[in-house]
């Protein structure tokens, strides 16, 4: 009896040792695999910048077009790996989101005149009116992201609305 217990607490303290090791190996495994993705987002970052300096450069609309492709993939995969290592810039994200909207009604209200119609003043209306709800989040303690998805949300709204009279 003696023996058997011996024998199972033995097992026992086999089974936590190898658990410990695996999970010691799954952690630096995953501090390896989160050191890696940092590296790629500093190699991605590099390689954006010189894509961003190819696309001011281009002097065809074909050579605008391959790099602004190849640009918005490489963005995309630099935000997919700062999201999972944590090092995602919302603040930014939501300031960049923000500057659009103004950029898009600047747009638009510079082209009004008087031959434009009524619902083309009320897009613009709108989109001034959510740009000023929301440039005061610029600076301050805010859940970034969850502003960007409801600035996105409003935004989206407002271009479904008139978008019928677009066409």
């Amino acid at each position: 009896m003696k023996k058997k217990v011996g024998i199972l607490i033995s097992v026992l303290g086999v089974v936590v040792i190898l658990s410990g090791s695996v999970a010691l190996g799954s952690m630096v495994n995953h501090k390896g695999i989160r050191q890696q993705k940092l590296q790629k987002i500093e190699v991605d970052g590099d390689k954006i910048k010189e894509q961003e300096k190819k696309l001011q450069e281009a002097k065809t609309d074909a050579e605008y077009r391959k790099v602004e492709t190849e640009l918005k993939k490489n963005l995309k995969e630099k935000a997919q790996l700062e999201v999972e290592t944590g090092t995602y810039d919302y603040q930014g994200y939501f300031n960049d989101k923000l500057f659009s909207v103004y950029d898009c009604y600047t747009i638009l209200e510079s082209s009004l005149d008087k031959a434009s119609e009524e619902w083309e003043e009320n897009k613009v209306k709108e989109l001034k009116a959510i740009y000023k709800k929301y440039s005061v989040y610029k600076d301050s303690t805010e859940d970034y992201l969850e502003l960007s998805k409801q600035l996105g949300k409003e935004v989206d709204e407002v271009n479904a609305k008139y978008a019928k009279y677009e066409n």
